[in-house]
């Protein structure tokens, strides 16, 4: 999905989660609004293509950069709301025709064909090789 398309905002929702955060010491944050409410940090999120989530704590939206990695949800996390974009599933139009399946590929057979000319060639060689070699008698 790219997230940086035009109009694609509106293929994303924005999902809470209470006293939660995305800890990330190594990489920080992508960037913050300060003195915002809630409804401001979610707009922030959605206008923003590079940004999948934010946490929200005394007025700041911190926008987080990917990958998302320790994620945490504990006393010290108290107060802070954990936001994630979330891509909208669009329904599929019934007028596009699904795809019919493809006969399966039988791999069994296809080992066992491969097997047998592999052995076949393999004998041919070790005729050729024992019938051509200069240094042997026959």
């Amino acid at each position: 999905m790219n997230y940086c398309a035009e109009n694609s905002r509106d293929n994303f929702t924005v999902e809470l989660i209470e006293d939660a955060d995305f800890v990330s010491d190594t990489l920080g944050d992508l960037s913050h609004v300060d003195n915002v409410d809630m409804e401001e940090c979610k707009k922030a999120i959605i206008d923003d293509c590079y940004s999948l989530a934010a946490s929200r704590a005394n007025s700041t939206c911190r926008k987080k950069r990917t990958p998302l990695v320790n994620a945490k949800k504990s006393v010290s996390t108290k107060g802070i709301k954990a936001l994630i974009k979330v891509p909208i599933k669009v329904p599929i139009n019934p007028d596009i025709p699904k795809p019919t399946n493809k006969k399966k590929f039988n791999s069994r057979a296809f080992l066992e064909i491969g097997s047998i000319i592999t052995a076949i060639l393999a004998f041919l060689f070790g005729v050729a090789a024992i019938y051509y070699n200069p240094g042997s008698t026959l």
